[in-house]
């Protein structure tokens, strides 16, 4: 994920050389320096949001497993998705600190918005110099710090949640009055608890 996020610098700056033509096409208030910091943040927080996508889905799939195994099993003590999803919360943000920057629009940017995207995208790799390298490196350790935290406090959520019913189930299993049919149902669910583990 480190490297996925330091690679997001060409990206942001070819984003960034786009809202500029776009910034002074239209004549917007504000300076060059806003322009370019909104789409740096625009394009760090399209990959969080990504992220966040994935954690949402997980932690569906980590509620549904408990639901499922709590009903086969006539007890309500599961956790809700919107538990697991509370988790995920304070998303971090790039920091891009003092960024300032001096850019003006191309003499030549009558000849048409593809070259004078091209200039401006070459100005800009070389005024930001290592700053953005900078700022997304540490964008992406903070993020992977932040995303392991979520993932570790969902594990313990289920676990808290699911060894009640592994224990239930393992007693039910071992119990001579439970037919052979019921008895592999039971396996089956034990093993999906033990499987929605896997991810987190």
């Amino acid at each position: 994920m480190s490297d996925e996020i330091r690679d997001l610098r060409p990206v942001a700056i070819a984003w960034a050389a786009s809202r500029l033509i776009e910034f002074w096409d239209r004549g917007e208030s504000g300076s060059e320096t806003a322009a370019v910091r909104l789409a740096v943040n625009e394009v760090a927080a399209e990959f969080g949001s990504r992220i966040v996508s994935a954690l949402h889905r997980l932690a569906g799939q980590l509620a549904d497993a408990l639901q499922k195994t709590a009903a086969a099993l006539g007890g309500d003590d599961a956790a809700s998705r919107d538990e697991f999803l509370a988790l995920i919360r304070e998303t971090p943000r790039i920091d891009l600190g003092g960024f300032e920057l001096s850019v003006n629009r191309p003499l030549w940017s009558f000849l048409g918005k593809k070259i004078a995207r091209l200039s401006v995208k070459r100005r800009l790799d070389v005024m930001t110099g290592d700053r953005l390298d900078i700022a997304f490196t540490s964008f992406g350790r903070l993020f992977l710090a932040w995303v392991r935290s979520v993932l570790s406090q969902m594990r313990i959520l289920f676990d808290s949640r699911a060894e009640a019913w592994r224990a239930q189930l393992r007693r039910q299993i071992g119990a001579e009055s439970v037919s052979g049919d019921r008895r592999e149902r039971m396996i089956r669910d034990l093993a999906a608890i033990g499987a929605r583990e896997q991810p987190v």
